[in-house]
């Protein structure tokens, strides 16, 4: 009756013999230490940094997180973990989610982002995103990305991609948390989405080697 705790000093068996013979397995659990060999190393002179700025309504606050990821497939991937122990088989590449510093005044606020904050090193880590998370009063929304990355590929200009491209028109995110009001803590969801497709709103940049400023405004619709 105990094969799931004996699977699991198994699996953690196997990962211990791994580190000592330089086999390639992934990690346990998505949490990547700064003492890991490889957690990335920061470049000293980092040349591709982004401005993100644009209107912040006074009674909203906003989280913004610069997400990196490696690439390289063997040794750099972790397998997710759950109460019971291992899910077996799935592996994911590490990443990591470094917080940004928003300069903020009145309705205005702005902050930047290194895209090649970290050198590439054994992993070959890369820049993948930037994700916001809006609250108001104690109340937070799911966060989402405003930024994503495309590298090299072609930018999607169309007029049709409204909703997500590299044009040099402002990200739109209006918010409406009386959506959070009366639901319990622990069931959240994303409040600030409500109108996007009823104004077009362009609700996500993709970053492409042209990109250098992006407008992103966060309104609360409740206080207009």
């Amino acid at each position: 009756m105990n094969m799931p705790h004996t699977r699991t000093s198994l699996l953690l068996l196997t990962l211990f013999i791994a580190s000592l013979t330089g086999c390639t397995t992934a990690r346990i659990g998505s949490y990547l230490s700064p003492s890991d060999l490889d957690y990335p190393v920061e470049n000293a002179s980092p040349t591709r940094i982004v401005t993100i700025h644009g209107m912040l309504s006074p009674s909203l606050d906003i989280k913004l997180t610069a997400h990196y990821s490696a690439t390289k497939y063997e040794g750099c991937r972790y397998t997710p973990t759950f109460i019971a122990g291992a899910i077996e088989g799935a592996t994911f590449p590490i990443g990591l989610g470094m917080p940004l510093k928003i300069s903020r005044e009145r309705e205005k606020y702005s902050t930047v982002f290194m895209v090649d904050r970290f050198q590439r090193g054994r992993c070959e880590w890369i820049f993948t995103s930037v994700s916001a998370e809006v609250s108001k009063a104690g109340l937070a929304s799911f966060a989402n990305n405003i930024v994503l990355n495309i590298g090299n590929r072609q930018p999607y200009n169309q007029e049709n991609w409204w909703g997500s491209n590299s044009m040099d028109t402002a990200v739109v995110w209006r918010c409406r948390f009386s959506q959070l009001a009366n639901r319990p803590k622990e069931i959240a969801m994303f409040v600030c989405d409500e109108e996007a497709r009823k104004h077009q709103d362009k609700n996500q940049h993709l970053l492409n080697s042209a990109t250098k400023t992006i407008e992103a405004n966060f309104i609360d619709l409740e206080s207009q």
